[in-house]
């Protein structure tokens, strides 16, 4: 079976330090894309040999528009390789792209003197996650991967900025009505603009000057920071002392593989998806949040939900049970080791609880957009009943007016022996109405039936 590493590229005899940054752009993009459909796609047909190329080349959809706002974009190349098709990623193949200024904002300072790159997944499911690596002797000091977890850390605002440029061409490449959707989290897009909006204000951030970040206010860092979600790093084939006899050690916030893998660098591979899926499910959790938030509100108020944005909100729900049903080991198509890996991956960044919480959330959706309904439908039916009486009454003062004209041949009722009947036969038509509501006929024929039986006996 063929395999292929994270970054597509391998070198043997260096060892990898590698970061991975999640962040998430508020669009559940696949859902949007109606051509292919990968929303209720099943994995098997998604990796046949008519349907192996990426998700995102085929035309006349919003991808296509996607890919040649990329296109134009000069700071971006499309990456046109293809990951093995065992490979299985939730809701299809993401968006692959290179970064070609990440090395003006991002700076890699200690490091600088080794090999580096940058590799950017657009992920179905809304995820961007930016990564980076660099390559080091295999055996250089461990020491070397503190080094480079300090030097990520101190660049996070450099992160979220390389994620604003991605996040402009993506939402150039949709309509205002697509991200006005209530299937959008409109807290993510709005933190987005905001990223982008201080980029613009910041020409000299993004070709890496050093004395405008240090000028940078503390809370103007912190925004940056908070629209990041999430960093993991991997470090790959370094010293294997230094693993305490783990070959593979997958912990919350890292990851090693030793040299015993070294003819296995997939590993990252599978390791960068399952990773994916937890910074999409900490992007739904918040998600669904606000759209609870919104209909909780909306209740309170009094607003009406139409029927649009019900069916809106459920098929938000089905999409995000999707997302999570394709993310599990058990829905991964590979050999039993990646599959254990991918099991590591879900028990270490507590996923099993995560996706429990998700599921809670879209029931208490459910049921919330099912209790809307419900007051629409006695509502609907409120108007119906009174529509229905209004009518009634019409037919019965039409039918007493007629009823008397019938036989009041030779006029010898006068005007107020008129009304007097017609208010009579008023009367006598709401009596009968009311009977049928409150006494339906079944309950009379028990009755009936019920007499019958005494005098019987």
């Amino acid at each position: 079976m063929s395999e292929t590493p994270l970054f597509f590229d391998d070198f043997p005899g260096k060892a990898q330090l590698i970061f991975l940054a999640g962040f998430h752009i508020g669009i559940p993009i696949s859902i949007f894309d109606h051509s292919h459909k990968p929303f209720g796609e099943s994995l098997d047909s998604r990796h046949s040999n008519s349907d192996i190329s990426n998700c995102y080349t085929r035309p006349n959809t919003a991808s296509s528009n996607l890919i040649s706002k990329f296109k134009q974009n000069c700071n971006f190349a499309i990456i046109e390789e293809e990951y093995a098709p065992s490979v299985g990623f939730p809701l299809g193949k993401p968006l692959i792209l290179h970064y070609r200024n990440f090395s003006n904002v991002f700076k890699w300072k200690g490091l600088s003197n080794y090999p580096s790159d940058n590799l950017i997944w657009i992920c179905p499911s809304g995820v961007v996650l930016v990564m980076g690596r660099v390559l080091v002797p295999s055996n250089l000091q461990y020491e070397t991967r503190e080094i480079f977890d300090n030097i990520v850390d101190s660049q996070m605002p450099q992160l979220t900025l390389v994620f604003s440029e991605v996040a402009e061409v993506i939402l150039q490449a949709y309509s205002p009505e697509i991200l006005d959707s209530v299937r959008c989290c409109h807290t993510d897009i709005k933190k987005s603009r905001s990223a982008i909006d201080f980029r613009l204000k910041h020409p000299d951030l993004a070709n890496g000057s050093e004395e405008e970040w240090e000028k940078l206010a503390v809370d103007e860092k912190e925004f940056l920071e908070d629209v990041l979600i999430d960093i993991y790093y991997m470090d790959f084939c370094l010293k294997p002392e230094c693993f305490c006899k783990n070959d593979l050690k997958i912990t919350y916030i890292d990851a090693s593989v030793s040299s015993r893998y070294i003819n296995k660098p997939q590993y990252l591979l599978i390791i960068a998806i399952a990773y994916s899926s937890f910074v999409g499910l900490l992007a739904f959790q918040k998600f669904l949040s606000e759209k609870v938030r919104m209909l909780h509100s909306k209740i309170l108020r009094g607003s009406k939900t139409n029927d649009a944005i019900s069916a809106e909100l459920k098929l938000l729900g089905a999409f995000c049970l999707e997302f999570m049903d394709e993310s599990e080991p058990t829905r991964i198509h590979l050999m039993g080791h990646y599959m254990e890996c991918v099991a590591e991956c879900w028990k270490e960044y507590r996923l099993y609880e995560l996706s429990d919480q998700v599921r809670r959330q879209i029931s208490t959706l459910d049921k919330m957009i099912e209790w809307v309904d419900q007051r629409a439908k006695e509502d609907r039916n409120l108007r119906i009943g009174i529509a229905a009486v209004v009518l009634a009454l019409i037919s019965i003062l039409a039918v007493a007016a007629q009823l008397i004209s019938t036989l009041d041949v030779s006029n010898q009722f006068g005007g107020q022996e008129r009304l007097l009947l017609i208010l009579i036969g008023f009367i006598m038509g709401i009596v009968f109405t009311v009977a049928i509501v409150f006494f339906p006929l079944a309950k009379l024929t028990q009755f009936f039936r019920r007499r019958g039986l005494n005098i019987s006996r």
